[in-house]
């Protein structure tokens, strides 16, 4: 990681600047990072610099932290074919955390007022905690809908971000990666390339190997699209070894004749899989940290 840290710097031209220009760099790029503050407004009646007062509190920030982990604790704890009551002390704590999630936003609303939606996670606090009380004044009807059901579920999944609109840490986490999203996009591509060329190369060379356990009807070669998804499968690192393995059979394990041959390739095999297996899960992953991690610590 770090040899490709180095050389993505010498790409940028890093490695050949001054203290005071790595500085101005490091500047530039903490800007872009971050967006300007919503300072609260002057208050304009006891309402509002109450609401203000309440949610400049630790006492407010740690209710809600905590408020979000119960729910993330009772969305892990469910499980299919559980007791009446304990989908019921379930549903409570959702639709506990539900209300403490609209009282939080209208203190919230009240003491920013129009600046409110000036910021994007307070956007996305608002749209999830409106459709989760959406949800559950739908869930207290007779109506049952499976698309409401299913957005339901998808809003509840949604509330474990909520985590992260409520730490400053993890918010600075978070902006690194969307900084990081357009190199990252650009490692992608450079990935579905060699995908593709692997794809038609294992294609050509491999693909009449007879089947066996690992190297089957659901992984192989046959096909291209097959091909990219038995390689992408080695690129998480899923059985390439035991794949490599099948496709290096030859011998009494497989026929080979003039006008017949489901044989392996055993040098070709192993060439191919560990050039793979070093070009793509490895370099390519690595590069993708290294620029995370590059753009984390400034340069």
């Amino acid at each position: 990681i770090a040899v490709l840290s180095e050389h993505v710097n010498l790409q940028r031209g890093v490695l050949f600047t001054s203290p005071e220009q790595k500085a101005w760099i490091d500047f530039r790029r903490q800007i872009q990072m971050h967006r300007p503050v919503v300072r609260l407004p002057a208050p304009k009646n006891f309402a509002q610099m109450l609401c203000q007062q309440i949610i400049c509190t630790r006492v407010f920030h740690q209710v809600v932290h905590w408020s979000i982990v119960l729910n993330v604790f009772a969305l892990c704890v469910s499980f299919v074919g559980q007791p009446v009551w304990f989908n019921a002390l379930i549903n409570f704590i959702n639709n506990s955390c539900t209300c403490i999630y609209c009282v939080e936003i209208s203190l919230r609303l009240t003491a920013y007022n129009r600046k409110f939606f000036r910021d994007y996670w307070n956007t996305f606090d608002f749209i999830v905690t409106a459709g989760s009380l959406l949800v559950m004044c739908v869930e207290m009807t007779d109506i049952n809908s499976f698309l409401i059901v299913a957005f339901g579920r998808v809003l509840r999944i949604a509330r474990m971000t909520r985590l992260v609109t409520n730490d400053d840490t993890l918010k600075g986490f978070v902006a690194t990666l969307l900084f990081s999203a357009a190199s990252i996009l650009n490692i992608i591509s450079l990935l579905v390339i060699l995908l593709i060329f692997f794809g038609y190369l294992g294609k050509a060379q491999l693909a009449n190997t007879r089947f066996l356990w690992a190297y089957n009807h659901n992984t192989n070669f046959r096909r291209f699209q097959d091909s990219i998804r038995l390689l992408i499968g080695c690129v998480t690192l899923d059985n390439w070894n035991n794949v490599m393995g099948d496709l290096a059979i030859s011998g009494v394990l497989c026929t080979s004749t003039k006008d017949f041959n489901d044989c392996g390739s055993p040098i070709f095999s192993h060439v191919f899989f560990l050039c793979f297996y070093v070009v793509c899960a490895y370099m390519i992953q690595n590069l993708v940290i290294a620029i995370v991690l590059d753009n984390f610590g400034g340069g």
